[in-house]
């Protein structure tokens, strides 16, 4: 593809009505100045390898995919599939570099020599097997410099989630306990042993029902977790947050959603598409203008 053309991004979702990334995203690349066009399609999971297939023949740059149809991508034959220990990355396909886009300064591609410690081997363990409820979704596509004439895929909002928790599993003496992943069968958390696990927890997380049939887990009774005594982060992987989120909010819990990993994940594909990142603050903004939060 001939790098001189303006980047040409598709923003794929069912629907894409009502979602806020399309708006978030040409927030954040008008503020950055980027010559890049964005265009949003509502495509079902049935007619998404068709679509895909177009946008890869039109010559779009990237494609994002909503919680819907990432689940649905891998159907794709032209994805690889997600290599769990690149965090959501494809097998030996990595993202290119700031410095492989026009305009940008070189970058250094040499690959780090230091090898990484036991606790960040362990961490990475731990937030591989937290995250396996949306491990099979690709949410990000993009050409490959390997390979200009294909689209490859990642996923970026497990990566994510899985940067955030093991930034907050390092604060813990031992990240393997501090860590409560909540069963999808442990309905109601009002009992004695539930509401002891919670207070020794730094990290919680619930996780993505939707391949069990349910879409969360459905009653947290956030009114009786106990306050916590030290830092606590709740990471909702739930598709579109769980209802009782705001009521762990207001008892002290910090919480890590759906609106947080939109962000994360659309800056993620940003700085692949484009080698720049764009600014959190004014995609929340936007966000929060077009849900009238």
């Amino acid at each position: 593809m001939d790098e001189s053309v303006e980047p040409v991004i598709a923003l794929l979702g069912h629907p894409i009505a009502g979602n806020p990334a399309p708006l978030a995203l040409s927030r954040a690349v008008a503020a950055l100045g980027l010559d890049c066009r964005l265009h949003s399609f509502d495509v079902t999971p049935d007619d998404l390898p068709t679509a895909l297939s177009g946008l890869r023949v039109l010559g779009f740059t990237g494609v994002w995919l909503d919680d819907r149809l990432s689940p649905h991508a891998g159907r794709w034959d032209s994805i690889q599939e997600n290599a769990p220990h690149h965090g959501g990355e494809p097998a030996n396909v990595q993202p290119p570099g700031p410095g492989s886009h026009p305009g940008n300064p070189a970058s250094d591609d040499k690959a780090p020599t230091n090898q990484p410690s036991s606790d960040a081997i362990h961490i990475d363990a731990i937030t591989d097997k937290a995250t396996r409820s949306i491990a099979t979704r690709c949410d990000c596509l993009w050409r490959c410099q390997d390979t200009p004439d294909q689209l490859v895929g990642a996923n970026r909002r497990r990566r994510f989630f899985r940067e955030r928790m093991a930034v907050a599993l390092r604060q813990c003496d031992d990240a393997a306990n501090s860590i409560w992943v909540i069963h999808h069968r442990q309905r109601n958390l009002d009992d004695p042993a539930s509401n002891q696990r919670l207070s020794q927890s730094r990290v919680i997380v619930l996780p993505d029902l939707s391949s069990t049939g349910d879409a969360i887990v459905s009653r947290l009774n956030a009114d009786a977790w106990p306050e916590p005594t030290e830092p606590t982060v709740v990471f909702d992987l739930s598709r579109e947050g769980h209802p009782e989120s705001d009521k762990l909010r207001k008892r002290g819990y910090e919480l890590i959603g759906w609106t947080e990993a939109l962000v994360g994940s659309l800056n993620a594909c940003l700085q692949i598409w484009t080698g720049r990142q764009g600014s959190s603050e004014i995609m929340f903004e936007a966000i929060e203008e077009y849900l009238g939060v």
